[in-house]
């Protein structure tokens, strides 16, 4: 199954904001697999200041391992209407095998986009995908030892139409 869809979803335009300041619950990170496959994972909270963004990762999770491997990702923040997507997203991972202690509660899944209906864009600096239907995409690198801690490279927002 291919990632790629043709987008239905409003056009984007990349922004620079003097400074990002926000924190999230929730967000979804696009990186890739050792294949070159995209990954989604949600994670459990994302903060802001200035270019540096903060993460919520699970140590054992497959976009951990994404990040400290390619040291790039796409941070896509979710709308409320999204929200089923994220649930669907939820109980699915990237490992194969699945680590011992997701076993009875996960499945894995080689192509979340396809899986769970989110349109994968082409990002413009990092090789990761955007998530078309997310209003706000940060294309962003690990810069230090932690994949817990990244650097904000590109903003992307959804054009009002």
């Amino acid at each position: 199954m291919s990632t790629t869809r043709t987008p239905q979803v409003p056009a984007s335009e990349s922004i620079s904001p003097k400074i990002l300041y926000f924190g999230t619950p929730v967000a979804l990170i696009t990186s890739l697999n050792e294949n070159g496959v995209p990954n989604i994972g949600p994670v459990s909270s994302a903060w802001a200041l200035g270019w540096t963004l903060v993460l919520g990762l699970e140590t054992t999770a497959k976009t951990t391992a994404n990040l400290g491997r390619n040291r790039e990702c796409v941070v896509n923040l979710v709308s409320e209407e999204l929200h089923e997507k994220v649930e669907k997203l939820a109980p699915l991972t990237g490992n194969n095998p699945i680590p011992k202690h997701k076993a009875e509660k996960f499945r894995y899944e080689p192509d979340k986009f396809a899986a769970v209906g989110l349109t994968a864009l082409k990002s413009d600096v990092v090789q990761a995908p955007r998530i078309g239907e997310c209003p706000i995409q940060l294309e962003a690198i690990v810069p230090r030892s932690s994949p817990q801690i990244l650097r904000t490279l590109r903003v992307h927002t959804l054009i009002a139409g």
